[in-house]
């Protein structure tokens, strides 16, 4: 399935995902918040200020991704400036 992610929300939640290998603790906020919206079943644009109905598990999971990627990418460049 293919989802439309706006590139400002892609790139941010590479950049919380890239952020959230220095600060730990922002892992539970990101979690805690994308479950949130899951369990609401809203999908809350903080950027535009919009609320909109309809989330679901697959849509969840995608935007986790996006943070992984970021953290991976964070966990990568600190393993190689170490070598």
């Amino acid at each position: 399935m293919k989802y439309q992610t706006p590139p400002l929300y892609f790139a941010s939640h590479i950049l919380l995902g890239i952020i959230a290998y220095f600060y730990p603790i922002l892992i539970v906020f990101i979690i805690g918040y994308q479950f949130l919206q899951l369990a609401l079943h809203k999908r809350f644009f903080l950027f535009s200020w919009k609320i909109e109905e309809g989330n679901s598990v697959d849509y969840t999971c995608y935007k986790l991704m996006q943070y992984a990627m970021g953290y991976v990418c964070a966990f990568v460049y600190a393993f190689l400036k170490t070598c």
